[in-house]
């Protein structure tokens, strides 16, 4: 209850460590408090809160995030913390998110879409193996080199000959990674890849 009154205090940053206790401590009392701040002026008292949210989880922290979907200034934190409620709402969330904003931003809604385990989730994370930014088609492979499996494999392979020798690189870490005969022989079509840090990921 005391760290609850420290909510309203009028010095920023003490707000902001509450609002971060909060969210490791979780419970009702401490959700319904987090929601409460919704309007504070302090942008980091508000950031904090949206990482408490994602921490805390549930229905009623899902549905404050979702409220910051037009956020700018939080909309970069989001992904994460939803990724912390996980479940097919915040799938629901990331499939409004993947072809928004920076190629930073839509590459962390990757990252977080492959932790999510249903069918849905897998093929929007393939949806974007084809993105225009370098950092996302990375952080596509790597999501697939995580769920593994044939079907990771099968986009897998054909994304090794992406023009982008950073891609092709970590599509042979990937592919390294879920490991199996169909890996190795998609290892072999790449071992004369043109750039040599590509080859020597491969060998």
């Amino acid at each position: 209850d005391v760290l609850i009154m420290m909510a309203s205090s009028e010095d920023g940053d003490l707000r902001a460590c509450v609002a971060e206790a909060l969210g490791k401590i979780g419970g009702d009392k401490a959700l319904n408090t987090l929601i409460g701040m919704k309007t504070d002026p302090s942008y980091l008292v508000r950031l904090k809160r949206v990482i408490g949210l994602g921490e805390i989880g549930g229905d009623k922290a899902y549905n404050a995030l979702k409220e910051m979907m037009n956020d700018e200034d939080l909309m970069p934190n989001l992904p994460e913390a939803l990724g912390k409620v996980g479940g097919e709402k915040a799938l629901r969330l990331f499939i409004q998110m993947k072809d928004s904003g920076s190629g930073s931003f839509r590459a962390h809604v990757a990252g977080e879409l492959a932790k999510i385990d249903s069918v849905r989730a897998f093929e929007v994370l393939v949806s974007m193996k084809d993105d225009e930014s370098e950092l996302v088609r990375r952080h596509v492979t790597l999501g697939l080199g995580e769920i593994g499996g044939d079907k990771a494999l099968d986009v897998l392979r054909t994304m090794k000959t992406d023009n982008e020798p950073w891609v092709r690189k970590y599509v042979a870490s990937s592919l390294g990674k879920i490991g199996g005969d169909k890996a190795f022989d998609a290892l072999l079509t790449m071992k004369n890849d043109i750039d040599p840090y590509v080859e020597e990921r491969v060998r």
